[in-house]
């Protein structure tokens, strides 16, 4: 089973929050132009640094950058209204580059659930979170359970078509 958040990496590195923001409880996405962004989450810590992050492949332009300065200077290029020499601290930028972010898993099915009586009589169908193994993540479970539906769907008009 795969997932489209399957083997993603989420990163993030605090930011100062800007000026202009008054609602840190409110989510706010930098773009580049480009089709690239990097958002700040909702936050209750009221101006206190929040996390931006990304969730990406591993192979990101962004996690591929091994110095402060080369992170720096393309955030600048890429996003120049993100400010990031003055929001991001150097800190949070070493901290970056040294962490390998956290892995979306792949989701892992039970197969001991998927149990169907010789008879080939079924009362119940387990679906989403109660069959699949794996964090909430991205809103894996709820995807997972609108593909076991759609299977569920399939199976059941192909036994009504026999």
């Amino acid at each position: 089973i795969s997932t489209p958040s399957a083997g993603l990496v989420f990163r993030a590195m605090l930011c100062s929050n800007p000026a202009h923001v008054v609602e840190p409880e409110q989510g706010i996405a930098v773009a580049d132009g480009r089709g690239d962004t990097l958002s700040m989450l909702p936050f209750s810590g009221g101006q206190a640094p929040r996390p931006l992050g990304c969730v990406r492949p591993p192979s990101y332009w962004l996690y591929r950058l091994d110095s402060v300065d080369e992170v720096y200077a393309q955030l600048d290029a890429r996003f120049p209204q993100l400010q990031a020499r003055s929001r991001v601290d150097s800190s949070s930028v070493q901290a970056w580059i040294a962490n390998p972010g956290s892995t979306f898993p792949r989701p892992r099915w039970a197969g001991r659930a998927a149990l169907v009586p010789p008879t080939g009589d079924a009362a119940a169908a387990i679906l989403g979170d109660a069959l699949h193994a794996f964090p909430p993540d991205l809103g894996q479970g709820v995807n997972a359970a609108l593909l076991d539906v759609a299977t569920l769907l399939d199976a059941l008009a192909a036994e009504t078509e026999l």
